[in-house]
């Protein structure tokens, strides 16, 4: 990675910086290790952290839609294929946190997986050490929820709450995970509601505060 000039590389981060094993994990993880002066040698990657897959989710419904390029095919046949893809996939969320038995993995073995690594990047810290992890959205939304002790049928909203160049920051006490809190580039509280003519409408709004409790 680049490095700004007139300086060499910065020493290895005191603790763990780790990604999934998905192209656009390492790319980002790349991106701020260059940023950050650090050697890229110092990134690992553990395929704990990869998002879930098309067949995961949409193997659930009935139909099962878990082949991508029928599903990409049939997008191409209906007028609105971003309404209708929106549609689909919150029915396979819907249907996969419900226990929908797909032929993927089940939304808990995905949560098991996901909490699994970030409890064994947690294991490896040391006193004052910092981890810097990057996954992705549905990824983030499981180890987030037992955290938060979200209900299943509320992790599309929490799902929802991840945007791409988010930062999740989680505090440690010895090797247990404490508290949550996001340092989102863009922190905010996102509706979304029907208009009555069966599009779909959505809202961002900027809190001015935020109560905890």
């Amino acid at each position: 990675g680049a490095v700004a000039p007139g300086r060499g590389p910065r020493p290895r981060p005191r603790g763990v910086v780790a990604c999934g094993a998905l192209l656009r994990q390492r790319h980002t993880a790349e991106a701020c290790v260059a940023a950050a002066g650090w050697p890229m040698a110092c990134i690992e990657t553990d395929a704990d952290f990869d998002e879930y897959t098309h067949e995961d989710l949409f193997s659930c419904l009935e139909p099962p839609w878990s082949d991508w390029a029928a599903t990409a095919a049939h997008l191409r046949t209906v007028e609105n294929p971003r309404r209708t893809f929106h549609e689909l996939f919150e029915r396979a969320l819907k249907a996969w946190l419900a226990g929908g038995a797909g032929t993927g993995q089940s939304w808990a073995q995905f949560r098991s997986r996901c909490s699994a690594a970030l409890q064994r990047v947690v294991a490896r810290l040391g006193s004052g050490e910092s981890a810097v992890v990057v996954s992705s959205g549905g990824a983030i939304a499981a180890m987030l929820q037992p955290l938060l002790d979200v209900p299943d049928a509320r992790v599309p909203a929490l799902h929802s709450a991840v945007f791409n160049a988010s930062i999740t920051q989680l505090l440690t006490r010895g090797d247990a995970v404490s508290a949550f809190v996001s340092d989102s580039l863009d922190d905010h509280v996102k509706f979304m509601f029907d208009d009555g003519s069966g599009d779909m409408v959505r809202r961002d709004y900027t809190p001015r505060r935020f109560d905890r409790a």
